[in-house]
């Protein structure tokens, strides 16, 4: 009987020593999971703050860029220039015209007074 005894609790202890070696293997499986998924989510966390890093740095080039291109009130200013230089050459125009139709006022007349002297010689 005693023999049958310790049999049994050789059984039992081996019950117990599965469910023990159970345990610890779903805590270690648990475990693994867990911080792979963690280490993950910190890949991702890292890569993020990469990606924003590099877009700073961007914005801090262009803004850069962009300070030392033309402001508002320099194209104004250019706006009224090419307007005043657009003013300037219409006149220009304007008394290149005027001269032409003076050119073409006195050629009639040399022509006329030619045309005069020929028949009157």
């Amino acid at each position: 009987m005693l023999e049958a005894d310790l049999n049994n609790m050789i059984e039992i202890a081996k019950f117990f020593w599965m469910i023990t070696i159970s345990i610890a293997s779903a805590g270690a499986w648990i475990y693994a999971w867990l911080s792979q998924k963690r280490s993950a989510t910190l890949d991702r966390v890292e890569a993020s703050e990469r990606l924003l890093n590099e877009m700073a740095h961007r914005l801090t080039s262009l803004e850069k860029d962009v300070m030392h291109g033309p402001t508002h009130n320099d194209i104004q200013e250019l706006h009224g220039r090419i307007t005043d230089l657009q003013s300037s050459l219409d006149r220009l125009i304007g008394g290149i015209d005027a001269w032409g139709d003076t050119y073409k006022a006195m050629n009639e007349q040399l022509i006329n007074i030619n045309s005069y002297l020929r028949e009157h010689k």
